[in-house]
């Protein structure tokens, strides 16, 4: 099973992935859920999606990202300062 744990320093993504897809684009939207301006779980939700071909779905979430940190800085990962 997956989870997102921001607390043990890493990027929270799900490492053991191959050939399972949909089941990390579901802990990936509760990961979102839980940090909604993350750029690591947007970032994996936008790679994720495109790559099962959702790309409605891949650009919600990069148009979210690009709200978050228009220029490529700023938003936040879980428990981070924002970029200065």
């Amino acid at each position: 099973m997956f989870g997102i744990n921001r607390r043990r320093g890493g990027s929270g993504i799900p490492s053991r992935t191959a050939g399972r897809g949909e089941e990390a684009i579901a802990v990936l939207k509760d990961g979102s859920a839980r940090y909604p301006e993350d750029r690591d779980v947007l970032l994996a939700l936008i790679t994720f999606n495109r790559d099962a071909g959702d790309l409605p779905t891949a650009l919600e979430y990069a148009e979210r990202l690009a709200r978050i940190a228009p220029n490529g800085s700023g938003g936040t990962a879980a428990g981070q300062p924002p970029a200065e």
